[in-house]
């Protein structure tokens, strides 16, 4: 704000550029424009239909002093749930992640770097990040006893339940490593054996992987890969369509960095049955969106 003072002849006018009737620091023209002069500076209640939290993390003082990016100066919308989107990363799919965000009604704002707020507010954009994390080996990617299947752990990524800033990290790497094992021809067979606990005969899967030693114990009849134990009996082999559970690396690339970042603004794991890109694991169904149960629970401060 400045104060300008305009002499003529004998007779004097001061004025406030620009104009603020009510003192307190942001111009009429800004408050008129977003939502009115009638809200305290430190109002954060932004309301969007289905999200239960009011607000976004940024007072209506903080909107008006805006932020700089790389010299440039901008100011902010208090009628709108906005979130910063970091756009420098090299992960694959991290458009596809911003997309979901947009979804689910907020104003993404998409910046090269951590944006500098000048209101006192700190915050770091969300960033989609991939990191070098391998599963090369496959002690947590195949397991099968008795034809039961059990949970394989493999990690695709992880996130913070966060507020909105922070990062999700997607593992590329251990998602290209199940298509690279699924890659190999693999043949399947049924091994009697004898259980000494149980006193009784036991069937084991086993498979064949090409001659190929795959998990480096020295055999080449190992564990069975448990995605192609979960696909439908008499589909074949997953390898020959290219697919993991009837899903294609870039699909799964795809889901990952929206299931991760829907957790940097706050949305935890769904149950398995729901229709929601937050379910945990792959699971059988091909979803790349939210619910509306997760939007009630995004959040932002």
């Amino acid at each position: 704000m400045a104060k300008v003072k305009a002499t003529v002849g004998l007779s004097w006018d001061e004025q406030q550029i620009p104009r603020d009737s009510d003192n307190d620091g942001l111009a009429d023209f800004w408050e008129i424009t977003n939502g009115g002069t009638d809200k305290a500076n430190s109002a954060d209640d932004e309301e969007m239909a289905g999200i239960d939290q009011k607000g976004d993390g940024f007072t209506k003082e903080d909107e008006y002093k805006g932020y700089t990016v790389r010299g440039k100066h901008y100011r902010m919308d208090p009628t709108k749930k906005e979130l910063f989107f970091n756009t420098s990363s090299t992960a694959t799919e991290k458009d596809f992640a911003r997309q979901g965000l947009t979804s689910l009604g907020l104003t993404v704002i998409e910046v090269p770097e951590d944006p500098t707020f000048l209101g006192g507010t700190i915050r770091t954009a969300l960033q989609v990040a991939k990191d070098t994390y391998q599963s090369l080996n496959t002690d947590g990617d195949m397991v099968a006893l008795n034809g039961t299947i059990h949970d394989v752990e493999v990690i695709f990524g992880v996130a913070p339940l966060d507020t909105g800033q922070g990062t999700a990290t997607i593992y590329e790497e251990a998602i290209h490593n199940l298509w690279k094992q699924n890659g190999v021809e693999e043949t399947v067979r049924k091994v009697f054996k004898w259980n000494q606990t149980t006193r009784a005969g036991e069937e084991e899967l086993v498979a064949v992987f090409n001659n190929t030693d795959l998990d480096g114990d020295g055999a080449l009849t190992s564990r069975i890969n448990v995605f192609d134990l979960m696909a439908p009996a008499g589909s074949g082999n997953d390898a020959i369509d290219g697919k993991v559970h009837g899903t294609t690396e870039t699909e799964l690339r795809k889901r990952t960095s929206r299931h991760e970042a829907g957790h940097v603004i706050g949305i935890p794991h769904t149950p398995a049955g729901t229709s929601s890109v937050m379910r945990q694991g792959i699971g059988p169904g091909k979803i790349d969106d939210f619910d509306a149960q997760d939007k009630r629970q995004v959040k932002l401060k």
